[in-house]
């Protein structure tokens, strides 16, 4: 192997040349590259050029010594020689020696992520109502529950609450359970979304798209929906299921056509209410009306009376 030297500002160990280190392994072959702190996530979001990610335009088999790769196996394993592009290839799918920085950003990620599964899906038992988000992450600070990044959140919640009991009172909240469907087309566009907003208890696939079975809030059914109307055109079906797994109250063709109902009964509301106005207005009329008077009267029956004569 050649040795590659870096000046005494760049040494090779990661402690001292303050890069970071990405791994790529390809059978017997092993390359590392050292990239700038914090550039690697940012260059796979799309959010940084590939130009400001390395720190040493090199390939390395072991950076802590400065062993360069050779060019055959590079040629080998990626099918080009070329440094900068064996580089990209490691950057983009090598494994990332993660800075302190970036661990800590992913468990205060995590942990964001179990405290608002706990507010959505938990209620105090006394006022019925969520715990605030606050409440929930100061709490578990003095349980001192420990968060994986890498683990289920929903998972890791449910173990925070059993823990967190002793300081506060849970319930779990009534959850709406239902079944999306929705198309191949929009699949894609749509999976990442519905996985955040709701608990995803089951996927099956048929030949018309997926069929995904829902545990969610009113709170969030009403998010879902707004957040599924551009992607997908309003072109999907929603069931909501009873604890027998039954379906109730139909998809939202039929709750539509629920709104249209009451929007005719709601009419037709208003059209008796007008009839009784309108009756309401005669009878005031007729009451405002002057009375006849007693001449009118004896003047109408005497000429009644001439005309007989």
């Amino acid at each position: 192997f050649q040795t590659f030297s870096l000046s005494s500002r760049n040494m090779s160990s990661k402690s001292k040349h303050g890069g970071q280190i990405v791994k790529f392994s390809s059978g017997k072959h092993k390359f590392e590259v050292i990239a700038k702190p914090n550039t690697v996530l940012s260059y796979r979001d799309g959010k940084l050029g590939f130009v400001n990610v390395l720190m040493v335009d090199q390939v390395f088999v072991n950076s802590v010594r400065g062993d360069i790769a050779n060019p055959s196996d590079l040629k080998d394993v990626f099918g080009t020689d070329d440094i900068m592009k064996c580089c990209e290839e490691i950057v983009k799918n090598g494994q990332v020696q993660y800075t302190a920085q970036e661990r800590k950003q992913f468990v205060d990620d995590k942990t964001n992520e179990i405290v608002y599964f706990i507010n959505k899906n938990y209620v105090d038992p006394k006022t019925k109502l969520p715990h605030p988000a606050d409440r929930i992450g100061q709490c578990m600070k003095d349980c001192h529950i420990r968060v994986d990044p890498s683990k289920d959140t929903r998972r890791q919640a449910e173990d925070a609450v059993k823990k967190m009991r002793g300081k506060i009172m849970f319930a779990k909240a009534v959850a709406l359970r239902a079944t999306l469907t929705i198309k191949h087309a929009y699949v894609g566009n749509v999976t990442n979304l519905i996985h955040k907003v709701a608990n995803v208890v089951h996927e099956n696939w048929t030949a018309d798209g997926c069929v995904y079975t829902l545990e969610l809030s009113k709170a969030d059914m009403n998010t879902l929906t707004v957040a599924l109307a551009k992607p997908t055109n309003g072109d999907y079906d929603m069931t909501f299921l009873d604890e027998q797994e039954h379906a109730i109250g139909g998809d939202a063709k039929l709750n539509d056509d629920d709104s249209s109902a009451k929007h005719k009964k709601k009419k037709k509301g208003k059209e008796s209410k007008k009839k009784k106005s309108d009756v309401s207005t005669t009878v005031q009329a007729e009451a405002a009306a002057p009375p006849h008077s007693s001449g009118d009267k004896k003047h109408k029956k005497k000429k009644k009376g001439g005309g007989q004569q």
